[in-house]
């Protein structure tokens, strides 16, 4: 008989990861539309915040890929082959602190450069490395949709075992 503990774990584990997917996604089509827009005032922001939702995003996918026997494997490979840079975008951004005075762990870091421009194509340019915004929401579209279209199979399960045996979820 499987261990009622580890049924609630494992449901607790993925439960809220589509959610935390979907305000991802959300994060990424918002700040896409800011920086399309260009207003100089919040470009550095929103630049930074896109790169931030698109870092989580594949965070999460990571996650339930591990829950999901590696049934998100092509779409996480594809995210991150064709946005290479993306975990240097986010480590100068959450350390930002470090790289400033030059002791961020990532040595191919411009640190003359910590500022986020706009370039031809509206590709974004942060610390000496590229950012294709439209390539990044298409990947980022096909990981979400991969996120939601494999939901575990330990999740079913545990949630099947637990309808059967709930009194609470019997008596609706």
């Amino acid at each position: 008989m499987p261990d009622r503990d580890a049924d609630e774990v494992t449901v607790a584990r993925y439960e809220d990861l589509p959610l935390h997917a979907n305000r991802s996604a959300m994060a990424i089509n918002h700040q896409l539309k800011r920086i399309r827009a260009h207003t100089e005032e919040n470009f550095q922001s929103d630049a930074e915040f896109l790169v931030l939702a698109l870092h989580r995003l594949v965070s999460i996918a990571k996650r339930i890929n591990q829950l999901n026997d590696g049934q998100c494997e092509k779409e996480i490979s594809d995210f991150e082959t064709n946005l290479p840079h993306l975990q240097s975008f986010r480590n100068v951004i959450a350390q930002f602190d470090e790289y400033l005075v030059n002791s961020g762990r990532d040595n191919s870091v411009c640190v003359g450069s910590l500022s986020v421009s706009a370039g031809d194509n509206d590709n974004l340019y942060f610390s000496g490395f590229q950012l294709d915004p439209l390539k990044a929401k298409a990947l980022s579209s096909s990981l979400y949709f991969s996120i939601n279209d494999h939901p575990p199979e330990a999740y079913k399960e545990a949630v099947k075992r637990h309808k059967a045996d709930c009194s609470t979820c019997n008596d609706h």
